[in-house]
């Protein structure tokens, strides 16, 4: 038993992270350049006995299908480490940014009230000088 909760960040799911950040744009790249190598596949499919002619088509068009999506996702389990350091370093910078946006704000509040404070104090001062320049 852990004496703290595991914070979520650092143990999220591998997989599920590589399945968000996997690349769509290669995937669609290398499953044309597999197509362009099918007839390749389909002859070797022939030449090692298998006879039936749908058989043949249904395993070619399977290896055109799995085979880059596997290599692909591979790929990016690799990545995921640095995927996930990026994706820190990414909060980190938006934490502080906002923390500077909030600070610059509060800051100009703060100018708003002094601004309006003083303004109270002269035109109190001003109705108590024109009070007593009346009398």
């Amino acid at each position: 038993m852990l004496p703290y909760p595991p914070r979520p960040a650092d143990h999220s799911n591998l997989y599920v992270l590589a399945l968000k950040h996997f690349p769509k744009g290669l995937l669609v790249i290398s499953i044309g350049i597999t197509f362009l190598s099918s007839p390749l596949v389909y002859n070797f499919f022939r030449e090692i006995g298998i006879e039936s002619l749908s058989m043949r088509i249904i395993l070619t068009a399977s290896a055109v299908g799995i085979i880059p999506v596997m290599l692909l996702y591979g790929i990016t389990l690799v990545r995921v480490p640095r995927i996930r350091r990026d994706m820190k370093l990414n909060a980190l910078h938006t934490f502080e940014a906002s923390s500077w946006d909030q600070a610059e704000e509060a800051l100009a509040e703060l100018e708003e009230e002094m601004e309006t404070k003083a303004n109270v104090v002269i035109q109190v001062e001003k109705i108590e000088i024109n009070i007593y320049e009346n009398k």
